[in-house]
């Protein structure tokens, strides 16, 4: 989820994933506070049916006049062959990046890929990237391609 709403003014004075999750059901559910003022709360969230071995918020450096925006990773382990000990563990990411400029997306994919560049896990990354695949400069495709081959975004 992204611009999940915490508690606050604007949002009512209540956890809207918290709501969201317990009335369908998800009893795993993490929110990451990206952006929070005296009027608002909110920022990335998971929800999961599984367990989640691990969570790590992460606010992209400021970026104004925008509010910050950030990602919430979750690592997820997979039992590939139940009949095995052996799992994988999987890293999911919620992520939402900067609305109005491409500098800034450009940046805040760096700073992402300088996170995950110490972990080995595969990765599902999904969220607001504020981008479209076909741009002429998706960040989107950017992040794809930088995964698919190994390289730094």
């Amino acid at each position: 989820m992204q611009e999940a709403d915490g508690p606050s003014r604007w949002g009512g004075s209540f956890d809207h994933v918290e709501f969201i999750a317990k009335h369908a059901n998800y009893p795993w559910y993490y929110r990451a506070v990206n952006a929070h003022s005296w009027l608002f709360n909110y920022g990335t969230a998971v929800l999961s049916r599984w367990p989640v071995a691990e969570t790590l918020a992460y606010n992209f450096k400021p970026s104004p006049p925008t509010v910050n925006k950030g990602f919430l990773l979750t690592r997820m382990t997979w039992r590939p062959d139940p009949s095995k000990d052996k799992e994988i563990g999987i890293d999911i990411i919620s992520v939402h990046l900067d609305f109005s400029r491409q500098k800034v997306r450009e940046k805040q994919i760096a700073e992402m890929r300088e996170l995950l560049s110490n972990r080995n896990n595969p990765v599902i990354i999904l969220g607001d990237f504020n981008s479209e695949w076909f741009a002429d400069r998706s960040v989107i495709r950017r992040l794809a391609d930088a995964e698919n081959h190994g390289t730094g975004a």
